[in-house]
């Protein structure tokens, strides 16, 4: 799979000391085919346990990589088609392989989605079932 971020994202700090939103809007090509994230998007980095923060921090060189992923769960689809987790989980491994993110990071941030981020996919799921999102 070949990805491509076509722009570079700005953001803007919240408050939280976690969150930021977007203040642009970033084009992605994911096998060509291009996927727009929207200004105003939030994003929290990558989900990694705060335990492990000294290994792998939230941002770092797959900012956005993480940023196209939470994008990806929170929509569930890429432009007008569905996707399954396992679809946004591994576009999340090719991004961070596009943006020379370690071999060993990439495996262990796309293992941890694996594992642990169906709460997440799922939870964005029944809001949409409910006219939450």
């Amino acid at each position: 799979m070949r990805i491509e971020f076509k722009t570079e994202p700005f953001y803007a700090d919240l408050p939280d000391g976690r969150t930021r939103r977007l203040l642009n809007d970033v084009v992605v090509l994911i096998d060509g085919q291009p996927l727009v994230i929207p200004a105003g998007f939030l994003t929290d980095g990558a989900s990694v346990p705060r335990g492990m923060w000294n290994i792998i921090p939230p941002f770092g060189r797959y900012n956005k990589a993480s940023l196209l992923h939470d994008y990806l769960y929170k929509t569930g689809r890429m432009n007008m088609a569905w996707i399954t987790r396992k679809q946004a989980d591994d576009i999340f491994l090719a991004a961070m392989g596009a943006l020379d993110v370690s071999t060993w990071q990439q495996w262990a941030m796309w293992a941890g989605v694996r594992i642990g981020a169906f709460p997440a996919w799922n939870g964005y799921r029944r809001a949409e079932e409910v006219g939450l999102e």
